[in-house]
Order: C-alpha cells, then structure tokens, then sequence
C-alpha cells in the first residue's frame, strides 16, 4: 500500500473559488509531475536540416532542351494561329470586294456579263480584295453597310472553325484547344455579327463536329438576312439586286470551300 501525502488550499484574493467548491486537494506525488513532464520531451531531431545536393549537369542540360523545345512549339503555335487568323480576315475583304465589284458591274448590261470569268478570278486569288480589277472595272462606292459587311463575312468564316479538322487527316494535333485560340484572334481581328444575322456559332458548330453530325451547306442565307434588314438600296427589288443575290448563293460556298482547303494547308505544313 503506498503512502501519499495531502494537502488543502482554501480559496482566497489570489486563488478565486469555484461555485460549490472551497478546497483544492494537492497530492504529495504531484511534485514530482514537472520532472516527469521535463523528461517526457521529444529528442533532439537526427535528421540534417539541409540536404547536400550534387549539381548533374548533364541533367541540367536535358531539362534545358526540354523547355526550349516547349517554348518553340508554343512560339509555332501562336505563329500558325495569327496566320490562320489573318488568311480569314484577308478572305472576308476580298469577299467583300468581290461583291463591290458585281454590284458595281450589275448597275450596266449584267445580261452580257460572263459570270464564270467573275467567279474565276475572284477565287483565283481569295486574300487579294482587288482581284476583280483585272477586269478593267471599277468597285462600287464602299459605303457603311458594306464596311460592316467585311465583319460579318469575317465572322461567319470563324463560326466554321470546327469543321476544319474534317479536312485533315485522321492522325491530326488540331484540338479544340487551338480552334478556339484561333477564335479568339479572328474576334480579337475584328470578326463580328452586329446585326444577328448568322445564324451559327463556334460553340454549337464545335458540338455538331465533334458529334460527327453532318455539316451545314455555307449557303447564302445570312447574307440575304442582311440584305434584307439593311434597308435602302440593297433591299430594293430589281433585277440588279436580284442578280447580286443570285451571284453571292453561288459564290458563297466556293469561296468558303476555297477558304478552308488554304487553311488545311497552313495546317499540314
């Protein structure tokens, strides 16, 4: 039977009491708990604080390739992206100019004009807004509605990003990743539909490609849209507005199938 001392302490001005409770009962074996305590104290640590490390050079150099190597395939993208970029933007002015060009040609005897030498030679160069002046004729006045309609033509080529990887190989790197960054930049450019009159976006054409659903005939529906809400000259009816609807339904597809097989170019090179 062991043997522990007791004592008692009363509560005073120092020690206040507790509710019901006037004692504190203090066992001699408690005096030895700081010693305990003292020696219950983890050990010094072993492990050394800092680690030696052996500088590999030849790993260093690796690691240095590496990044290079990222660093130029990240280069060659935004490079390949601001060109597929810039082919679209130079494609929706001579579009565009194509079209000041028919209509500046339809105010004359468009019965006798030879339609297979306009479409021949608007897609003979699709970057060159020009192109139509080897014909030895004038544009037409470029007023308002038709500077905006180099934004809309612009932005209707963007809207059909996704279905380009349909033209390249199986095997392809294009991502959806990369079809949106060059997006961005054809937006970035300028590419725009302010009136609402395009009908498509990027979001859903990129869910109709991936789902492999059949692609939209590029027809020229918008462009009558916009035609149509324009107002003024343009949605007169006559047979000269007539004949520049009729041309734009059946230069519209070429000119878009034009359109992607120089893009699929960029990208296979």
């Amino acid at each position: 039977m062991s043997v522990a001392l007791t004592g008692r302490q009363s509560a005073d001005s120092e020690i206040p009491p507790f509710p019901g409770v006037q004692w504190i009962c203090v066992i001699f074996g408690d005096f030895f708990s700081a010693e305990t305590t003292a020696c219950s104290r983890p050990p010094p640590p072993i492990t050394r604080i800092f680690i030696e490390y052996s500088f590999n050079f030849k790993k260093y150099l690796i690691f240095c390739k590496i990044c290079g190597i990222i660093v130029r395939m990240m280069k060659k993208d935004v490079s390949l992206i601001e060109e597929l970029s810039v082919t679209a933007e130079k494609a929706s002015r001579s579009l565009c100019g194509a079209i000041r060009y028919i209509s500046a040609v339809s105010e004359g005897d468009f019965y006798n004009i030879n339609v297979k030498d306009l479409f021949k030679i608007s897609l003979s160069d699709i970057s060159e807004p020009d192109v139509l002046s080897k014909l030895g004729i004038s544009p037409a006045p470029l007023n308002d509605d038709v500077s905006k309609l180099s934004e809309l033509m612009y932005f209707a080529f963007a809207a059909r990003l996704p279905y380009l990887r349909r033209r390249l190989p199986p095997k392809s790197k294009l991502n959806d990743r990369f079809l949106f960054n060059v997006y961005e930049s054809c937006v970035q450019r300028g590419a725009a539909d302010s009136v609402n009159v395009v009908r498509e976006s990027f979001k859903r054409n990129m869910k109709s490609a991936k789902s492999n659903q059949p692609e939209p005939p590029f027809n020229g529906e918008w462009f009558r849209r916009w035609v149509y809400s324009s107002g003024g000259e343009l949605a007169a009816i006559s047979n000269r507005i007539m004949f520049l609807l009729g041309c734009m339904d059946a230069l519209l597809p070429l000119f878009y199938a034009k359109l992607t097989d120089v893009l699929a170019s960029r990208l296979e090179l």
